[in-house]
């Protein structure tokens, strides 16, 4: 009673278990406003009160018969489209697989490539191993790739081979051979070949020259090296201007502690000296009762405290040079200072 038939029918499509339920609206409201809102919420019916009883039953078992297609209809996309989902995905690997011979057939640009049977026999010489190992592919085709590759002990390098592929996915040599006259390094990465049971068939070998690289990396190394040898000189040179320019603010500091106390220390000195004599010489009578002779030592007192403060500040001076008076005059002239 609190909700009308559209609003029940909104409720039961928004949940899961009846969402795909067919309804029909049974109704007294004839107005077509209220049919074309049914039928544009989806309703597969609907039916006008009153009504013929056997109409009903026979609408209701045509729209289940319709909705029993529909779910069949379903199932058969559904498989459709698992089973084209299963085409692209095998087209894919498919494209891969293509994807991945076709880069080998690009890299054989620029690698050697030697393949060999279970026996060790060559199987396929590529133009480039022609000019790399300098054979023609007629000779070795059928001869023991250790003939080619001039190698010792063959299967064992092979076993070696498969050890480091079971450690580190990979097995990578690198060998030296005097080709044309010339030394070069040649760098070979070696790998099985599988059937589509995964069982070993023969084995590939893809080799490249590496001379060139390595002969830069040697000239890159002595450029390295010689840069290292800049930096050391030019950081002995440093410091060897460092330790200079030490010493001459030393012998500085020397010249300055040494005018300081021969000039400024020393007038200081006597001018002090000369200050107390002066004010000794005047009576103590006079000082007392004269107002200009207590004028006169009252400055001379200030004058004597203006020398002393003067003398100290001088001597905090020499004190931050390094070495100190005592260091560079010696005990007596430093006694002499102080006192």
């Amino acid at each position: 009673p609190d909700m009308d038939g559209f609003e029940l029918y909104a409720q039961i499509k928004a949940r899961e278990d009846t969402a795909k339920v067919p309804v029909i609206f049974l109704t007294v409201e004839s107005g077509v406003e209220k049919k074309l809102r049914a039928f544009e919420m989806q309703a597969v019916d609907y039916i006008i009160k009153p009504f013929v009883p056997q109409e009903v039953v026979a609408r209701v078992k045509r729209h289940l018969r319709l909705s029993s297609l529909q779910r069949q209809l379903e199932t058969q996309n559904t498989q459709l489209q698992r089973e084209s989902n299963e085409r692209v995905q095998a087209q894919r690997a498919l494209a891969e697989k293509t994807a991945y011979l076709d880069g080998i057939l690009r890299s054989a640009d620029d690698r050697a490539i030697i393949t060999a049977d279970l026996d060790l026999l060559v199987t396929y010489f590529n133009p480039l191993a022609e000019e790399l190992y300098g054979l023609p592919a007629a000779a070795v085709i059928g001869k023991p790739i250790h003939e080619v590759c001039r190698e010792e002990n063959p299967r064992d390098n092979v076993a070696r081979g498969h050890s480091a592929i079971a450690a580190t996915g990979e097995h990578r040599s690198v060998v030296t051979r005097n080709v044309n006259g010339r030394q070069r390094y040649i760098a070979s990465y070696l790998s099985d070949i599988t059937n589509d049971a995964g069982e070993v068939i023969g084995y590939a070998r893809f080799s490249h020259d590496i001379t060139a690289r390595l002969e830069a990396e040697a000239a890159l190394e002595n450029h390295r090296n010689h840069l290292e040898e800049l930096v050391i000189a030019r950081t002995q040179r440093i410091s060897e201007l460092a330790a200079n320019l030490a010493e001459a603010e030393q012998a500085e500091r020397h010249q300055l502690a040494r005018e300081l106390h021969d000039r400024v220390g020393q007038n200081l000195t006597a001018i002090s000296l000369n200050l107390t004599a002066l004010q000794q010489q005047i009576p103590q009578h006079l000082s007392d009762s004269h107002e200009v002779a207590a004028q006169m030592d009252a400055r001379l007192t200030d004058s004597l405290a203006m020398v002393k403060a003067t003398t100290q500040r001088v001597r905090g001076v020499m004190d931050n040079l390094r070495p100190p008076a005592l260091e560079a005059y010696g005990l007596i002239a430093a006694l002499r200072w102080y006192s």
